[in-house]
């Protein structure tokens, strides 16, 4: 059952919404209740789309923050938005801490079958975790995405150096990664990755990975789906883009999605618990 709007401000839900709150509210509508949402380090339009969908449709699900993994329930809690799982202020609200290797450790195979019996969907309880949120510095048309670097003029040297694989090999005991971008252009939207640090569906199928591989393929203008083949199609712009424009600024190609539209924009009862309970400094609007 959905919870009542919170008593905020009618000022919170006013103004157009951001790219970063536009993305959170997208996510946070595709999450569903008694779901486990893993979110790695730059967290916050994940964990406001997690903490969002608790409040609103969702208050069973469980949020666990990547590196220092914090189970959090944060439904009847003013939780400031951080801006990385590693702010140390999340202690306050986490319910139990684990260190990440533990956290695999316990919940996955052999040690959490006790674990897998409990209410959770049952597309996904074979899963540590149902959806992850994955970033990446290139992403490509098959959905492969990139955190290791850029390769150099001389196609062996980095040109630039990344985070690296950061634990994505863990990805594979999630059931459903999302790849976001803070950027929409060719740069990072590109042809072919220079390194693969999380795979697209195919490479999900043929290394028969357990999960089903990425599902959206989310920027600050759009939203890609993927067809049968594996390949990244447009399902969904943002309020002021059009697919031309997205067309123009990707350096990858590809098709409209059959149920192509342009997404819902958020509505005034989201705004309101968005900027009003989640975050009221104004994190996602800076």
């Amino acid at each position: 059952m959905k919870n009542p709007a919170p008593q905020a401000s009618a000022a919170t839900a006013t103004g157009d919404p951001s790219w970063k709150e536009r993305m959170a509210v997208a996510l946070a509508r595709d999450i569903v209740d008694g779901e486990r949402i893993i979110s790695g380090a730059h967290t916050e339009i994940s964990f406001a789309a997690a903490m969002l969908a608790q409040k609103m449709h969702a208050p069973n699900i469980k949020l666990q923050l990547g590196g220092t993994c914090f189970l959090v329930n944060v439904i009847d809690l003013k939780v400031q938005l951080p801006k990385t799982s590693t702010d140390y202020r999340m202690l306050r609200w986490a319910e139990i801490a684990y260190d990440h290797m533990e956290t695999f450790m316990y919940f996955g195979a052999p040690g959490g079958r006790a674990y897998y019996k409990g209410g959770r969907p049952p597309t996904n309880k074979y899963y540590v975790g149902d959806k992850f949120f994955a970033g990446g510095i290139q992403v490509d048309g098959n959905g492969n995405a990139n955190m290791i670097g850029i390769k150099g003029k001389d196609g062996r040297k980095f040109g630039f150096r990344g985070p690296g694989t950061v634990g994505i090999a863990d990805i594979v005991t999630v059931a459903t990664p999302y790849i976001f971008v803070t950027h929409h252009d060719k740069r990072t939207l590109v042809d072919r990755v220079d390194y693969i640090s999380m795979h697209g569906p195919n490479g999900w199928r043929d290394n028969k990975y357990p999960g089903h591989g990425p599902k959206w393929i989310i920027t600050p203008r759009a939203i890609f789906t993927f067809d049968k083949s594996g390949k990244a199609q447009l399902a969904a712009t943002f309020a002021g883009t059009s697919a031309e424009w997205v067309r123009d600024n990707t350096g990858f190609s590809f098709a409209l999605a059959p149920d192509f539209s342009e997404a819902q924009e958020p509505t005034e009862e989201e705004l309101s618990v968005l900027r009003g309970e989640i975050d009221p400094d104004g994190v996602l609007r800076h």
